[in-house]
């Protein structure tokens, strides 16, 4: 319990050091997202979690028979995660940050027990929020695929 605690101050001493980086970068400028906004809201976010975090660490441990349905990981799904964290980034440049990431995402939600339709959904969804939100709104420019 004692290093969870330490684990928490020490995410909470990270991120207030990151909130005053992102400021110091700066949030807004020239009418646009400056480099220290993304760094700044992901700052904030986190700060936010922790006290969800701390009520969460004072509740008491789950009686041994609440937790014995939970699955752990096989090696096989770990290394799954691990192929899929290690292709990502090596596929953005030939098939696209779109096709790359939808592939990624795909993978890991059928990997996780998730169905055919929900995964391609979700993976659909989240891929061209993420592309909306990345490339049209904070006009950041995203790998596009060589074929194209």
């Amino acid at each position: 319990m004692r290093a969870a605690w330490a684990a928490l101050v020490a995410i909470v001493a990270v991120t207030a050091v990151a909130i005053a980086r992102g400021l110091q970068y700066g949030v807004w400028a020239n009418a646009e997202p400056g480099p220290g906004l993304f760094p700044l809201l992901a700052s904030l976010l986190i700060m936010a979690a922790a006290p969800a975090v701390v009520l969460e660490m004072r509740r008491p441990p789950a009686a041994a028979a609440e937790t014995s349905d939970e699955s752990v990981p096989t090696p096989g799904t770990l290394a799954t995660y691990i192929a899929v964290s290690l292709a990502w980034p090596l596929l953005l440049e030939p098939l696209g940050y779109a096709a790359a990431s939808l592939l990624a995402l795909l993978v890991l939600l059928l990997r996780g027990g998730v169905g055919w339709i929900l995964s391609i959904i979700i993976s659909v969804a989240a891929v061209g929020a993420s592309y909306l939100l990345f490339n049209t709104l904070l006009e950041v420019p995203l790998p596009v695929a060589v074929w194209f």
